[in-house]
């Protein structure tokens, strides 16, 4: 959503409703990130908050990035 640089965490606008990614990826084990609609004021409700860390590993990202292609329009 954003175009400036990050360090670990970063906004993405979601393809459908952020909550559903969330609830469906948990079924799958994986954490899709924090569903902005949480904070009305920030305006963000189509989006997600990610974090990739270092205690993620590739695999778990690259499946993470696997499930959310799912979700694209």
């Amino acid at each position: 959503r954003y175009s400036a640089p990050f360090f670990k965490e970063f906004v993405v606008q979601a393809p459908v409703d952020p909550g559903k990614i969330v609830h469906e990826l948990s079924r799958q084990n994986i954490h899709a990130g924090l569903d902005l609609r949480r904070f009305p004021d920030l305006d963000l409700d189509d989006c997600l908050l990610i974090a990739v860390t270092e205690r993620r590993t590739k695999a778990q990202i690259d499946a993470f990035v696997s499930a959310l292609g799912a979700f694209s329009s």
